[in-house]
């Protein structure tokens, strides 16, 4: 059974895999036309947040706690295991190839993880849970966050992990937000959340705005955001 598809900058396929017979998971590698150019399986947990390298790697955590963040290489070898970490609940890219991630409760961290594998910093979550982070063209991370009952969103320094900004959502009811999309275009972001409503941050002065989507009574999943 296969669930989670990335598509890497090189165009290999990589695909996260459950085999029934066994109850064992796997990572399979693509190539356009379908072909499988390698596969590594025999884990106990199920891979995800796939993300693919200029270089031909592949990175990913698991969806469940029991794995660590993996590294493999273009030929399916192992490149580097990271330290243990609870589920992964996102992770991200930037243009140097460092890893920036979240893991979920209990642990409640965010790192950044350099190509090699290094921890370059592990800072402690100020909310419950993971999202995934997005990552500015100066370096700077946004991620959401979820607080008594309400959204919460951070702004770090991609640097040194330190927390520039944070903004609680004003409502008198209580609703969680999705992963946030970022439009460079324009320099905002925007979080949909579980009553129909879009949460905007303009990032050039962090400025939090709300407006509903239709009647307020749905719920919407992450936003995209497409350039031209």
């Amino acid at each position: 059974n296969f669930s989670e598809v990335r598509i890497a900058p090189d165009g290999t396929i990589y695909v996260s895999a459950m085999y029934s017979q066994s109850g064992k998971f796997g990572l399979h590698a693509m190539d356009q036309d379908g072909f499988e150019k390698w596969r590594y399986g025999g884990l106990s947990v199920r891979p995800a947040e796939l993300i693919g390298s200029d270089d031909g790697a592949v990175y990913f955590g698991f969806v469940h706690p029991g794995g660590s963040i993996s590294a493999l290489n273009s030929s399916g070898g192992i490149k580097w295991k990271g330290e243990g970490a609870n589920k992964i609940s996102g992770m991200a890219m930037d243009g140097d190839g460092n890893i920036y991630f979240s893991s979920g409760y209990p642990q409640n961290n965010i790192f950044k993880i350099a190509p090699d594998g290094t921890t370059l910093w592990r800072v402690v979550n100020p909310f419950s849970g993971g999202f995934r982070p997005v990552i500015l063209e100066n370096g700077d991370i946004f991620i959401a966050g979820k607080e008594s009952g309400l959204p919460k969103f951070f702004r770090y320094n991609g640097e040194t992990g330190d927390i520039l900004w944070s903004e609680r959502v004003s409502d008198s009811r209580t609703y969680t937000p999705r992963n946030l999309a970022y439009d460079s275009v324009g320099k905002k972001l925007y979080a949909s959340v579980t009553v129909g409503k879009i949460i905007t941050i303009d990032a050039r002065d962090n400025s939090l705005t709300n407006y509903l989507v239709g009647d307020g009574s749905g719920s919407a999943t992450t936003p995209v955001a497409v350039g031209e």
